[in-house]
């Protein structure tokens, strides 16, 4: 399958009404007959990215493109609301992977294949892009159910050693992305860096 877009969503329910809305969309794909969630990933509102379908399976999010896109759902409905900002640090480092995985592929909203304001009225045009071009974002990648911190360095991932409280007191204004083992697997994890004669674990 040659992915030539890469296609993003709302869900179009607020996250006032359900924070955590993946098992509620999957249930939903399959009472239509689409055996699974439609989406490859989605986003949660604290950022933690879900994977649904697999890359290497036709979607079921956007009539004419399924066999040809990669879905990425973001819950909350953003006809009202703003994606949180763990939503958007996380939608562009997914992005940033995708892109170098996918030579050529396009980003697109819902919206360009169909009559709906999907990903949302109050998204603009230009928002995803503007994601991605903006290297001003800190993040700090965790690994799903593992302790472990990361810096992301293009598609490594240095590790360094810290606990918890000396993070929240010290990088509060980092952000912490959770990542699946399946996404976590595509980055090379970097260990004994040497910064400023320090050496880092």
């Amino acid at each position: 399958m040659k992915i030539k877009y890469i296609i993003i969503h709302h869900s179009a329910v607020s996250r006032e009404k359900n924070s955590e809305q993946f098992k509620a969309i999957n249930n939903y794909h399959k009472r239509k007959g689409w055996g699974m969630i439609g989406y490859h990933f989605l986003i949660e509102p604290n950022g933690r990215i879900r994977v649904g379908r697999s890359e290497s399976q036709s979607g079921a999010h956007c009539i004419g493109r399924n066999y040809d896109s990669l879905g990425i759902c973001l819950t909350g409905n953003f006809d009202i609301e703003d994606p949180t900002k763990e939503q958007e640090k996380s939608l562009k480092i997914l992005l940033m992977d995708l892109l170098k995985g996918y030579k050529g592929a396009e980003i697109k909203y819902h919206r360009d294949f169909a009559v709906k304001t999907c990903p949302g009225r109050l998204i603009a045009d230009d928002w995803a892009k503007n994601l991605i071009n903006n290297n001003n974002t800190s993040m700090i990648i965790k690994k799903e159910n593992e302790p472990m911190l990361y810096v992301p360095i293009g598609n490594k991932l240095i590790h360094f050693n810290t606990d918890w409280p000396t993070y929240a007191k010290n990088f509060e204004s980092e952000m912490i992305i959770e990542l699946s083992e399946k996404e976590f697997e595509k980055f090379e994890v970097i260990t004994n860096v040497t910064i400023n004669n320090k050496l880092i674990r």
